[in-house]
């Protein structure tokens, strides 16, 4: 990673740093809301997964191999 020089101060657009409190934390919690609910769909898609694979694994017929006729290379 190579360290650059920080920008001039005149190229800084200085009118935007003057957001309230109240505009930053409504940033915060939209953004963390939005985050949560990634979060819940992601844990939901991969329950729903689970519980399609544990139906596929009950409906197929499950078979023993003998360990003697294992080969090994």
């Amino acid at each position: 990673m190579k360290v650059r020089a920080a920008p001039e101060p005149s190229l800084i657009l200085w009118e935007n740093l003057g957001y309230d409190m109240k505009y930053r934390c409504g940033r915060v919690c939209v953004t963390s809301l939005m985050a949560i609910v990634l979060l819940c769909f992601t844990i939901g898609l991969i329950l729903y997964t689970k519980t399609v694979d544990d139906d596929i694994q009950a409906f197929s017929p499950q078979v023993e191999c003998d360990p003697a006729l294992v080969i090994t290379v």
